[in-house]
């Protein structure tokens, strides 16, 4: 059975860019993405370069990778909460 997509990758492209304001990195099968405050790494996370769409075990994934619940993945990724949130969380 397929997994009806959680997200458009451009809405979690749009959030870890815009909102967590991460350094972007090309690699060879995924971009990879760093959370950072001032010098300090934060968190990372990676999205395919064939810019899937991000569904729910890979949610789960990129959550994990960053130190917060899917239920606040969602908040950023839906605007209801931003970069400072997210710093205040993990630090």
């Amino acid at each position: 059975m397929n997994e009806r997509p959680t997200y458009k990758f451009h809405e979690v492209e749009h959030m870890l860019k815009s909102k967590l304001q991460c350094k972007v990195k090309q690699k060879r099968r995924h971009i990879q993405y760093g959370v950072y405050n001032e010098e300090q790494l934060l968190g990372i996370t990676y999205m395919s370069r064939n810019k899937q769409d991000v569904g729910s075990k890979l949610e789960k994934d990129m959550s994990n990778q960053l130190g917060i619940s899917k239920e606040i993945f969602g908040a950023l990724v839906s605007c209801e909460a931003g970069r400072q949130d997210y710093i205040d969380l993990v630090t």
